[in-house]
């Protein structure tokens, strides 16, 4: 239990420091804000299992809120939303994290903007 107080405390730390990006100023702020090469250092292949897990948790939840915004905004303006459960969430946990191992310089928000735009709109399934 101590071990993911830690954990929820240091990514909460490191959100409000997040909030100090001039990207606050125009709606953007929180884990979203944060720089892609943060996510990779607290997710790190290089951290214990069970750390990594509660880390993916975090970011992936921040992520399903995020474009559940998107797909609830979609739908109010009759625009195609996205299935968010087309890939399993250790799939889309993977992408997020790939594409911020790839790319960070970049804030976390553009992984979850990548991933986003990668799934299937709920039309192409039908």
């Amino acid at each position: 239990m101590r071990l993911t107080t830690a954990i929820v405390l240091l990514v909460i730390a490191g959100a409000a420091k997040a909030q100090e990006n001039p990207l606050a100023k125009v709606g953007l702020s929180g884990i979203g804000a944060t720089s892609c090469s943060q996510v990779i250092s607290n997710y790190s292949k290089k951290q214990p299992e069970r750390q990594k897990a509660i880390f993916g948790v975090i970011y992936l939840s921040w992520a399903q809120g995020f474009m559940s915004g998107i797909n609830r905004g979609n739908d109010a303006l009759n625009k195609p939303v996205k299935n968010l459960e087309a890939w399993s969430p250790s799939v889309q946990t993977e992408h997020l994290m790939t594409y911020c191992d790839k790319n960070s310089s970049k804030l976390f928000v553009t992984s979850v903007f990548d991933l986003f735009y990668s799934l299937p709109d709920f039309s192409e399934q039908n």
